[in-house]
Formats: structure tokens, sequence, C-alpha cells
């Protein structure tokens, strides 16, 4: 065995040898013929050597990087592009308003346009109020007569100086709740018999209250003419301002404010009050808060009337199928004694 083993590396050894010098003959021939060859062809070309940085294959990742450009390469390509879209686009504009323009201003040398002026305003008419007189009885209350014959009916209106702007700033709906209780029952009449009593002579009656009054007014026809006026005045000087006429008053102004409240017109109307006129009386609720009403008495409505209601602070309006004659005599009939 050892014998066999030994010519086996030795034959092993001698086919190497021969292989290493096959290979450094065939290295040794390889200039003369490459130089043959050239010169069968007749010019000389240089056997091509790949560069030692390409010789290494490069990643996958990094040819994908070679191809693809950086996010600030594709930012700055996308910019310079959408910019000079954006400037082709101004030129374009620019150049096509530039020749509507020319375009226009040919046209309107060669158009004939209207040189007429607009028509002039017509001259103030002269405006006409019908014929009234004002007279001022002895305890200063102020009498205007206003001639109406188209009708036979007179309306007849009592205004006093004085309304929600004079409320103090804890009574506020102090003027509102009086004026609403001045026909609803006087001092000799309940609500209801006045209600009869105006609805037997086939008249209207109504009151209120304004920022700067509070009023009282009557619709009668001409022939009830002095029986209206006498109720008009035992409304504004006699209110009774009954406990259980002032509940029902002030629960529907509660009623009114809550629906008062969703009211997107009534909010913006109360904040630009505020904004404007502040804590001034004309800046304040003109119908009073929840808390102010809740807390107004009958004492507080009685000395309203007291204060405000006095003949040298009203004026007393008699519009109608009248004579002047006729409506001062009435009045001073009615309201002479007034004090």
């Amino acid at each position: 065995m050892r014998t066999h083993d030994t010519s086996s590396s030795q034959r092993d050894t001698n086919h190497r040898d021969t292989e290493t010098q096959r290979r450094d003959e065939s290295s040794t021939d390889r200039p003369a013929l490459q130089a043959g060859w050239r010169t069968r062809i007749g010019r000389v070309r240089e056997p091509y050597t790949r560069p030692a940085a390409s010789r290494t294959r490069p990643s996958s990742v990094a040819r994908a990087a070679q191809r693809r450009p950086s996010n600030r390469a594709r930012f700055r390509s996308s910019h310079a592009f959408r910019s000079i879209s954006v400037s082709l686009c101004l030129r374009g504009v620019f150049l096509f308003v530039f020749v509507l323009s020319i375009c226009g201003f040919a046209d309107a040398q060669s158009r004939s346009w209207p040189t007429e002026r607009p028509p002039q305003p017509l001259a103030a008419r002269e405006i006409r109020f019908p014929p009234y007189e004002i007279q001022t009885l002895p305890n200063g209350l102020q009498v205007v007569v206003v001639l109406h014959h188209e009708q036979p009916a007179v309306t007849m209106r009592l205004l006093v100086r004085s309304g929600t702007a004079s409320d103090p700033k804890d009574k506020l709906g102090q003027a509102h709740l009086a004026a609403s209780l001045l026909d609803q029952g006087t001092v000799t009449k309940s609500a209801e018999q006045v209600n009869d009593a105006v609805d037997f002579i086939g008249g209207a009656m109504g009151a209120g209250a304004g920022t700067d009054l509070t009023f009282v007014n009557m619709v009668v026809m001409k022939d009830s003419f002095d029986a209206g006026l006498r109720m008009l005045s035992e409304m504004a000087r006699q209110p009774a301002f009954a406990p259980g006429e002032i509940e029902r008053q002030r629960q529907q102004m509660l009623s009114g404010q809550q629906v008062s409240r969703e009211d997107p017109e009534y909010i913006a109307n109360s904040v630009f009050d505020r904004l404007v006129y502040g804590f001034h009386p004309y800046g304040m609720p003109a119908n009073g808060t929840a808390q102010t009403i809740a807390g107004l008495t009958r004492d507080d409505l009685v000395a309203f009337h007291t204060r405000f209601f006095v003949p040298n602070n009203a004026i007393l309006a008699i519009v109608g199928d009248v004579t002047a004659d006729e409506a001062f005599a009435a009045a001073k009939k009615v309201f002479g004694d007034w004090a």
C-alpha cells in the first residue's frame, strides 16, 4: 500500500509540472502571435483593458442610486420646470391682454359711443302736509288737530315724553310693563268692562312704550268721538294696575323673552345696541331682563305713572273727520282738569 501511494503522488506532481510548463509557453508565445496579427491587419490596435474601478460590479442598490436622482435634485428640477411654466403662462396672459386692449381701443375708435349724460333728477316737489292746528291748554297739554275728512273716523293718541330709556338699571322693563297695563282696566272698570265698552262703540284701543315715549291710542267712528276721548283719558290718567293683570303681563313678558332669545335678529339688534351705546339707556334691553322683570312691583309701576304721566309732559293728537273747533273743545272738556 505504501508503494502504491508513493507512485500516485509522484504522478500527480509530474502532471502539475507539465501543466505549468504549458501555461508558461503559451504566455511566452502570446505577444508574438499578437504582433503577427497586428502586422497582418495593417494597423495597431491596443487590447481593451477594463478600468480597475469598473472591474468590480456594483450592487443593485448602488445601481439604483446611480439611475435615480436624489430628492434635492428632483425638487430643483421640478421647481425650475414650474418656474418656467409659470413664466410662460404669465407671458401668454400679458400678451393676450395686450392684444385685447389694442383690439378694444381700435374698436372703440371705430364705434360712435353715445355722448348724452344720464337724465337729471326732477325738481323737488313741495310737500304739503294736511292742514293742522296746535293749541296748548292751561295745564300744559299740547293738542294737535289734523283735519282728514276722507273717512268718517277719528284717531286719538296721547303721547307721553318718557319711555324705556327712563328705566333705572335695576328696574329695566318698568315702562314696558306699565304701558301694557294702561288698557287692562281702570279705577272704575275692569279689563273686561273696558274691552266691552270699546267693542260696543265699534272702536279699537292699544298702548305701548318706545325708547323715548309711551302712548295710548283710540280709533272710533265720528259719532263716537266724545265717548272715545273720555275712555282714552280714563285709561291714561286712572289705570288700575290690578295685581292679577300685573302677573299676567309679567308672565307674557317672560315668555316673550324666551322666544326672543331664539331669534337671531333680536340677538343681533341687542348686541348692536350694546356695541353702539354701551351702558347708556339706549344700549340696555328695552323689555328688561328676567331678573329685573321678576323684581318689579305695583309700587314701581304707580311711581312711574305718577312721575311721567302729567299734562305738561304729554301731547294729544286728534286726526280725522272733525273740525278744529270740535276737537279743541272736546280736549278742553275732557283733559282740562288734568293736573
